[in-house]
Order: C-alpha cells, then sequence, then structure tokens
C-alpha cells in the first residue's frame, strides 16, 4: 500500500518545461494516492500555461497558491519563502519540493520554519552560469549553502547531475536522477497535416534558444528554394525575433504563433528544429521524438541521453553551418529522416516513462521520510 502523504510543490514562473513536469508530478502523484499542490508567481503566465494550471486544479487537494515572485534574485526573496513557508504550514505539507533556481531557494529556507522536508529539482536553473561570472559565484555559494536543509536533489539528467558536480560540488545531502518521462498515449505518430510547412521551432522565444539560428538558417536555404517555417513560443525576445525576421525577408515565409499544446504545433510542419544553446533535458524533445517526428536537435544538457545510440545525430550548438546543413538534408532526404525519426520513438519507449519518473520520486520522498 502506498505510504499517504502531502506534496506542496513551488516553482517561481509556471511556463514551460518546469510546468509540464510539475503538472505530470501533481497529477501522477494524486493518482498513487498523495495529496498534492501548487505555489508559484502570479504575474509571469502566458494563455497556455493558464489552462494547464486549471488543468491541474482538480488534482491539487492541498491548493494552488500565487503571488508575485521577482526573477532577478533582491530583499523580496526572503518575504516570498516566508509566504511560501506559511503556505506549506497552513497545507500541513510534509514535503515541499522546490522547482528551478528560485522554486529550490524558497522551499529550502522555508522548510527549516514550517517544518516539512525540502527536495530540489534544478531543470538547469542556475546550472547555465559560467562558473567564472559573477551571477555563478553567487548561486553555487548559495547552491552549496542551502544544501544543508534539502532533503535530497533530484537530477533530471546525468547531465544535470555532473554539471552540479562541476560547479558546486558532489552534493552533500542525498541525490537521486531521475530522468523526465512521458506517457504512453504521446507515443501515438503525429503526422503533418495538409498545409504542413517545412520547419517548426517550439519553446520559448530567448536568445538561448537559438531561435536567431533557425531564422539564419531558413534565409540561406531560401537563397535556393522556397521553404516555410513556423516559430511557436512566447517570450522575452519575440519582438527582437520579429524584426530579425523582417531584415532576413522572411516575413512571407516564416509565421509567428502563441503557445499552444504541442502535438497541434507538431502538426504544422513536416520537420521539428530545436537550436539551443543551452538546455537541461527538455521536454519538447521527448515529446518530438516520441510522436516520431524528424527533429534536428543540437548536443547540449542532456539531449544526447535521449538519443542514446543515435546521438551522432545531434549538430553542435552556436553553428549556422551545420544547423543550415542539416536542415538541407532533411529536405532532401525526408524518407531517411522518417526512419530515424522511427529509430528514436522505438528507442524512447523503453526508457523514459511518466510512471517510472513518478514511482522513482515518491520512493525518493518515503526514502527520506523514513529517515526523519
Amino acid at each position: 500500500m502506498t505510504q499517504q502523504f502531502k506534496v506542496l510543490h513551488c516553482l517561481r514562473a509556471p511556463l514551460g518545461g518546469i510546468l509540464r513536469h510539475v503538472g505530470d508530478l501533481v497529477r501522477g502523484q494524486a493518482e498513487i494516492g498523495l495529496e498534492t499542490g501548487l505555489v508559484c508567481d502570479s504575474t509571469d503566465l502566458n494563455a497556455r500555461s493558464a489552462e494547464l494550471i486549471a488543468e491541474m486544479a482538480p488534482c491539487c487537494a492541498l491548493g494552488i497558491h500565487r503571488f508575485p515572485m521577482k526573477r532577478s534574485l533582491g530583499f523580496g526573496d526572503f518575504s516570498a519563502a516566508l509566504q511560501v513557508g506559511r503556505i506549506a504550514k497552513a497545507c500541513g505539507a510534509d514535503i515541499l519540493h522546490g522547482h528551478g533556481a528560485k522554486g529550490g531557494a524558497y522551499a529550502r529556507i522555508s522548510a527549516r520554519k514550517s517544518g516539512p522536508l525540502a527536495f530540489y529539482t534544478p531543470h538547469g536553473g542556475s546550472l547555465h552560469y559560467a562558473p567564472s561570472s559573477l551571477a555563478g559565484r553567487v548561486y553555487f555559494t548559495l547552491e552549496r549553502l542551502m544544501e544543508f536543509n534539502t532533503s535530497g536533489i533530484i537530477f533530471e539528467s546525468q547531465y544535470g547531475m555532473d554539471t552540479y558536480a562541476a560547479k558546486i560540488g558532489a552534493p552533500r545531502c542525498p541525490a537521486r536522477m531521475i530522468h523526465n518521462g512521458i506517457s504512453e498515449a504521446e507515443f501515438a505518430p503525429c503526422p503533418a497535416g495538409p498545409d504542413a510547412a517545412d520547419f517548426l521551432y517550439i519553446g520559448e522565444l530567448r536568445q538561448l534558444k537559438g531561435v536567431d539560428l533557425y531564422l539564419d538558417a531558413l534565409a540561406r536555404l531560401n537563397e535556393k528554394q522556397p521553404v516555410s517555417g513556423h516559430i511557436v513560443g512566447s517570450g522575452s525576445d519575440e519582438a527582437a525575433l520579429r524584426t530579425r525576421t523582417a531584415q532576413l525577408g522572411l516575413e512571407a515565409r516564416v509565421r509567428f504563433h502563441a503557445p499552444m499544446p504541442i502535438r497541434e504545433a507538431l502538426a504544422m510542419a513536416r520537420f521539428t528544429v530545436m537550436p539551443s544553446r543551452a538546455e537541461s533535458f527538455p521536454y519538447v524533445v521527448l515529446e518530438t521524438l516520441a510522436a516520431a517526428k524528424p527533429l534536428i536537435a543540437t548536443r547540449v544538457g542532456g539531449i544526447a541521453e535521449m538519443y542514446g545510440p543515435m546521438a551522432n545525430l545531434l549538430v553542435e550548438p552556436d553553428d549556422r553551418h551545420a544547423l543550415t546543413a542539416a536542415m538541407a538534408a532533411m529536405l532532401e532526404a525526408p524518407d531517411r529522416a522518417k526512419e530515424d525519426a522511427d529509430k528514436l520513438a522505438a528507442h524512447l519507449k523503453d526508457r523514459f516513462l511518466l510512471w517510472d519518473m513518478v514511482a522513482g520520486i515518491a520512493d525518493f520522498y518515503r526514502a527520506a521520510l523514513e529517515r526523519s
């Protein structure tokens, strides 16, 4: 029988892959009999994220609690952490699981006051900083200090675990690597629609994601033949990317769209491109590969762990020539691209399953509760 306990998840910005991950945990944990809830920012939210939070609500027996949380470090973080602690105490939470740099900090600072055991999943977060940078030195020092109030760190990839050890040091608290997983339903093929464009980018519109590289590659391909593309997402660099699209003369070839369910987006193009300069263990890559969609992705973060023996298909980050060449190769040999996509989907199906993730994290919680 599953030991009953209460889990409150905390994150700052309820967006992208972190929100997807927390949503999967909330639903999965509720299904195995745990009581769950969510604390997050009330200001940084797009329409798609609002829909996802609303879908989570029936599974959140501990409620959904939102209040303003600043993105940058500041004195307001202490009051925000205290607020998280008050919510956790009112809910009677046994586990306070922080996601991302801010969510992890709030969970670990407030756990000392409110009583629950604090867990942390970095999701990249502060690990993207260079150790030599001022921000890196500050964040890594704080990460090290907060280990003393951490009952467990959960890394979603071996890459994340290795990066933490290299930049911060081997964790001085219990730690496990538990891969993100997706549901059986997400392995259903997602063919392109009748009016599909050639290429799709889906994700945050930020310089870190390499969308500018995607636009440059499309411009080069259009010098030889008409090639079309979609960009699906939102983010701080959207205006700059729209300007870049116009500068490259791509207004008639590239269309921008607001965030939408990923399978709707995947049906809009024959091929998908993820040209990131940095990642952790992105869900969008898992979801695209599971749907057997031909994908061009970069060798960053834990993506090579998803590709396994086919990691040779990845391109190097921040390399416009390599990205353009990979996109041209897909246009020239679509059957080969689809064959590779089918093999990758089969590879994933035995290794990255939602229920393995839910069970692994619940077991880690349970072990800590037994020690306490």
